[in-house]
């Protein structure tokens, strides 16, 4: 296995890179959002996009039309306070504490795992074989856990 030693720092910002090369392709391919095209008049489109959604989850085709897209008024501005308001005082903080401790752990798995394991004795490029393992793991595992959500729901009925 070649490592960074061989192929030098630019290669890792050089990978990093890569992704961006398939920003053209996700644009192209990726459906703009039924909100933003209602938001901006085009609701033939939003129409489609809804019809193509029904098809590929099995669903009968309804009725859709212009006026299916009306929505009501819309509160003007909000303010931080409204988040800790009655009902929402507990939720917000235990929200934002999920999320931060969520990103403490990638961060976590991302950065010191390597480092712990090569201070137990492991090769670097074994320890960072293992990081890259998880992280390929992790995102597998999202996307399976996706699709079992499509395919069975989030809750027994």
């Amino acid at each position: 296995m070649v490592g960074i030693p061989a192929l030098g720092w630019r290669m890792v910002l050089l990978f990093g890179f890569l992704p961006v090369l398939i920003l053209p392709l996700l644009q192209k391919a990726l459906p703009e959002s039924v909100r933003f095209l209602a938001s901006k008049g085009r609701h033939e489109e939003a129409i489609l996009e809804i019809q193509r959604m029904e098809k590929a989850a099995g669903f009968p085709p309804a009725a859709w039309t212009k006026e299916s897209f009306q929505t009501g008024p819309v509160e003007p501005g909000s303010s931080l306070t409204q988040l800790f308001s009655p009902g929402f005082s507990f939720m917000t903080p235990l929200i934002w504490a999920t999320y931060f401790l969520n990103l403490l752990v990638v961060y976590g798995l991302a950065t010191w795992l390597p480092s712990l394991l090569v201070k137990a004795g492991f090769s670097l490029v074994k320890s960072y074989s293992f990081g890259m393992v998880q992280a390929v793991g992790a995102s597998l595992g999202g996307f399976l856990l996706g699709w079992m959500m499509d395919r069975f729901g989030r809750k027994s009925a």
